[in-house]
């Protein structure tokens, strides 16, 4: 595929678009990633498109998309959108990158994002009224592990046999532990839908 150069608007063009999603997909970036840099890249053109300039330089365009977004957005979710911008530059060739913004990693959880015990139990309690053992499974299971919604397959019965399951997320590899007690919770759960 040829690549037009990084002065022109040309570069913006829906067939580069979906050639870099194509890649995405080439690199085994997961569907949701490949969406989300999509909706980013698009959100760029779009943005470029409402210039005054029929054909805006990219580089100058990319800083003002990026202020743009600061204004709209919080810093994760900026820095998402300029790695997304940053591999669909590369793709076609263009020599700037975008720096993301400077983030400093919270080391805790704010106390308003975090469950607390008496909200896990009547999650629990509710879960058992309303009889659904499999919910009442899924969320001991995430409190009592930390393992993530989409990693919830790996809970198998030769997992819960083993005491742990090995997860694959986000090409990365991971061990789960699991407490005894949920061990025999799904054993249990097992041999009652066999």
């Amino acid at each position: 595929m040829e690549r037009e150069t990084e002065n022109t608007g040309a570069a913006l063009t829906e067939a580069n678009i979906a050639g870099y999603l194509e890649y995405l997909a080439l690199e085994e970036r997961a569907r949701a990633t490949r969406k989300k840099y999509g909706h980013a890249v698009r959100g760029f053109a779009a943005f470029c498109r409402q210039e005054a300039e029929p054909a805006p330089e990219l580089a100058p365009a990319a800083l003002e998309y990026k202020e743009h977004l600061r204004a709209i957005l919080a810093a994760g979710s900026v820095n998402a959108a300029m790695s997304a911008l940053n591999g669909f530059f590369a793709f076609i060739g263009a020599s700037f990158r975008l720096r993301p913004l400077a983030l400093q990693r919270r080391t805790y959880l704010p106390g308003d994002r975090e469950l607390s015990r008496a909200e896990y139990r009547r999650l629990l309690a509710a879960a058992r009224v309303c009889r659904n053992w499999r919910l009442r499974l899924i969320m001991q299971a995430i409190c009592c592990t930390g393992i993530r919604v989409s990693e919830l397959c790996a809970l198998t019965v030769e997992a819960a046999l083993a005491g742990m399951a090995e997860v694959t997320s986000k090409r990365k590899t991971r061990i789960i532990f699991i407490p005894r007690k949920l061990q025999a919770a799904l054993l249990r759960y097992a041999r009652e839908q066999a």
